[in-house]
């Protein structure tokens, strides 16, 4: 209720008038034709200069016309949710971005230079909402309130060049991804810490794709390829509703990726979240899919959701011969006409599911 309010202005927006940049005052029309590319881009330069970091936008689709814009670590503000609109963005944010308030629709292209060995070939020429690999120290992501829906990507952060370029904190708040092709958060990278609370993950995926990985939230790299890892988080009351891929014969086995939960940490705890309808069939088709030290999977719901190893699956990283350290997996409800329910490869204690 608080997301989808279209008559009210953001608190946050309203708070900033005057400390911020506002995009119409550089020339933005926010008739969704226009190109409004340039007026962004000055208005961000002369944020620059005046040294702020705040860009309003009020209501109005701004068509961004696929221009691409790499930036500084900007804060943007919608005036609401619904009625502030950007499409066809091709934003680059390696120093980290925020975005409060504001509908992502379609993207654009990415530049394959963006991308690290073991990555590329999945991602050339997919349209992004939002690039935001952190090539900088002490990058930052935050989504809080918004709306990323009909792209194909829309959140991808890889991990760059060393160990010290990572993402210091993750944030999620209250946001809505809807009828994402492949993922709605692909953050390959080391986090510091990783807080997603209140979202709604909505019919992601395709039954036609055969080749890639499917998702609703990866957070660091479950793939064994590296070791990047979430130091400490927690992903807690949101809602994963329809994951789709094609069906995975034994002939291409491990080819496709599809899960709504996957991530590799020191310490995550995933909580009160409620995962239904995965139309998924195959090997790597797990609701919950965790590399950890420690995991807390607690008071979930998962229903049809998961038709691989297992509904909720633990395992350590590949240098700890993929054996979880400790895995507490409680008060978890599990329906399903298909699947296994929980796997954990290592130590753990399961309980009153």
């Amino acid at each position: 209720k608080k997301l989808l309010d279209t008559e009210t202005a953001s608190k946050e927006y309203l708070s900033n008038l005057s400390n911020g940049i506002n995009v119409k005052s550089y020339g933005a029309i926010g008739d969704g034709t226009t190109d409004d590319s340039q007026a962004f881009i000055d208005a961000m330069a002369a944020a620059t200069l005046e040294n702020k970091t705040i860009i309003l936008i009020p209501c109005g689709t701004y068509n961004l016309n696929h221009v691409n814009m790499d930036i500084t670590a900007y804060r943007f503000i919608g005036d609401n949710t619904k009625r502030t609109i950007i499409l066809n963005s091709s934003i680059n944010a390696p120093y980290g971005i925020t975005c409060e308030h504001i509908t992502f629709e379609g993207g654009s292209p990415r530049n394959s230079s963006y991308y690290e060995a073991g990555y590329s070939s999945d991602f050339y020429s997919k349209t992004v909402a939002l690039m935001v690999t952190p090539r900088y120290p002490n990058a930052s992501v935050t989504y809080k309130n918004c709306i990323f829906r009909n792209v194909e990507l829309a959140s991808v952060a890889f991990y760059a060049h060393t160990n010290s370029e990572h993402m210091v904190e993750c944030t999620i708040h209250n946001c809505i991804f809807e009828d994402i092709m492949y993922n709605c958060v692909y953050h390959c990278c080391n986090i510091d810490y990783a807080d997603v609370k209140g979202n709604l993950f909505r019919n992601i995926g395709d039954n036609t794709i055969n080749h890639l990985q499917i998702g609703c939230l990866k957070l660091a790299d479950t793939s064994n390829i590296t070791e990047m890892e979430v130091l400490d988080g927690i992903i807690e009351d949101n809602l994963f509703d329809t994951l789709k891929s094609s069906y995975e014969t034994e002939a291409i086995a491990h080819q496709i990726a599809c899960n709504f939960i996957t991530v590799q940490a020191k310490k995550i705890v995933i909580t009160r979240n409620t995962f239904k309808n995965m139309m998924c069939f195959g090997n790597d088709r797990e609701g919950i899919y965790t590399k950890c030290d420690d995991v807390e999977i607690s008071y979930n719901v998962l229903e049809n959701a998961g038709a691989g190893e297992a509904y909720i699956c633990c395992k350590g990283r590949a240098s700890q011969q993929l054996e979880t350290k400790a895995a507490h997996v409680h008060h978890n409800i599990l329906i399903g006409e298909y699947g296994e329910g929980i796997r954990i490869y290592g130590t753990g204690i399961i309980h009153d599911n």
